[in-house]
């Protein structure tokens, strides 16, 4: 199966750099680094498949590969 390009395995492997620690359906909001720029659609696709929310996701250095993510997560988003 794939969901908008991506394997399950590949998302499942975003959503783990992302996913909330204590409560997957929380609200996302982490800082992550990425190697690869298409990286960035992956964990957007990702936070949209598991939880149902649109991601936002911001490079907070112009040269380094550090990025703010955030998103309303699975309970939110299911308006609980």
């Amino acid at each position: 199966m794939r969901f908008k390009g991506y394997t399950l395995e590949e998302l499942k492997e975003a959503w783990e750099l992302v996913k909330p620690r204590d409560d997957w359906k929380g609200e996302i909001n982490t800082f992550v680094t990425l190697e690869d720029e298409r990286d960035e659609d992956r964990i957007r696709v990702a936070i949209e498949f598991y939880t149902s929310s649109r991601a936002h996701i911001e490079r907070i250095n112009a040269f380094g590969h550090r990025y703010w993510v955030r998103a309303d997560g699975y309970r939110k988003s299911l308006g609980a």
